[in-house]
């Protein structure tokens, strides 16, 4: 993971509350400093932190912090790792001794800005400082062999949630930190489906690429739209995607039902990272939507350039021309519609149903070219 992925998924991420908001802010302002990856940067560094929890969710992973002389969550220094995941899971291993460490989903948990009151550390004496931390929420088995750490923590044990809380004697982390990672574990999901007027940041990524000069619509009419989404990992991710307000409530409404059910879908980041190229972004079996481009091989818009027209999975349902070539180039697995394709769209498949209750048409079934990722919501039999 380069900085830039790191700064895209902060971006996308959705504060649970005003401290993760305000905090969010704060973190991708402070990205911009040199050397923010590293503890030479004093005032300042970024940090990672694991809330580790069992198969049922039940209970969770804390360690007796020697310096801190509390029960707390694990973590610890980027030291030039831009992957923050990776270092979560590094710090478990290196505090706990757990080794089979699982994700429970590879996007952000939470957010924080963390005050470190000056310390003696290794007999040498460190300022006060901030943590710019990132959170991952992550599983493991609590039959696994732990074992302490001496010179970082003389105590590694299994809490109920309640008693996590309860074992830790900071009461700012007791409050806001603790707490609130037990209540995301049981959020309704509707909370992570948000749709809003398009952020400044993201306008910055979509100008020149997929927003560019004589594009038929405003920004204005557009909408940014973040859902949650289950991949073909099995794990929940983050998309994000631009439409036009007017289909904004009904994609909604329909990947949250995809998401209840369980529904994959690979990838939904904006196409602006696939430098508004069409072809890559179906290569990479990216679900997208508004994109400023004609349809391909005529002068004509694309209902993309409306941000009116959904692309579902494009690699598994390819566009195929009446003559038998098809785009992506590396959909020849994915062709032949009588095979059993992963995420195969067709009469019977839940995302097709959903799209058609809500009055919109299906490529797939265009006379001559098939288009088998593609909804839109006015009528066309063929693309000419």
């Amino acid at each position: 993971m380069r900085e830039a992925d790191l700064i895209r998924q902060i971006e996308k991420f959705m504060p649970y509350n005003e401290q993760e908001e305000h905090d969010k802010a704060f973190i991708l302002q402070m990205l911009k400093e040199k050397d923010i990856f590293k503890r030479e940067c004093q005032i300042a560094h970024m940090t990672a932190s694991a809330w580790v929890v069992n198969e049922s969710l039940t209970r969770t992973l804390m360690i007796y912090h020697n310096i801190y002389d509390s029960w707390s969550w694990m973590g610890g220094h980027a030291d030039g790792e831009e992957n923050l995941l990776k270092v979560a899971i590094r710090e478990v291993r290196e505090e706990s001794g757990l080794q089979n460490i699982d994700p429970v989903s590879e996007e952000i948990y939470s957010l924080e800005v963390l005050t470190v009151d000056g310390h003696e550390k290794r007999g040498q004496y460190v300022s006060s400082h901030l943590h710019l931390n990132v959170t991952y929420l992550l599983k493991a088995s609590e039959k696994e062999i732990i074992r302490i750490k001496p010179d970082e923590n003389s105590g590694v044990a299994w809490f109920g949630m309640k008693e996590a809380v309860e074992a830790s004697t900071e009461v700012w982390f007791q409050q806001r930190i603790y707490s609130k990672l037990i209540a995301k574990l049981h959020l309704n999901p509707e909370r992570y489906f948000r749709m809003e007027e398009i952020p400044d940041y993201i306008l910055k990524r979509m100008d020149g690429i997929s927003y560019r000069k004589g594009c038929p619509v405003s920004t204005k009419d557009l909408r940014y739209l973040r859902v949650l989404h289950v991949g073909f990992d099995q794990k929940t991710h983050i998309g994000e995607m631009i439409c036009h307000k007017m289909i904004v409530e009904d994609l909604r409404d329909i990947f949250l039902e995809l998401y209840m059910a369980r529904y994959p879908i690979e990838k939904m980041v904006l196409i602006d990272e696939y430098d508004g190229d069409d072809e890559k972004s179906m290569a990479a079996n990216n679900s997208s939507c508004f994109n400023y481009r004609v349809i391909a091989g005529t002068d004509d818009l694309s209902e993309h350039a409306y941000g009116k027209a959904v692309d579902i999975n494009p690699l598994y349902n390819p566009y195929v021309l009446a003559n038998g070539s098809y785009t992506p180039l590396n959909a020849g697995n994915y062709v032949d519609r009588r095979k059993n394709i992963p995420g195969k769209i067709d009469h019977d498949d839940l995302c097709y149903q959903l799209f058609r209750k809500k009055g919109y048409y299906w490529g797939g079934d265009w006379e001559g070219t098939k288009d088998y990722q593609h909804f839109q919501l006015e009528k066309r039999y063929k693309r000419i």
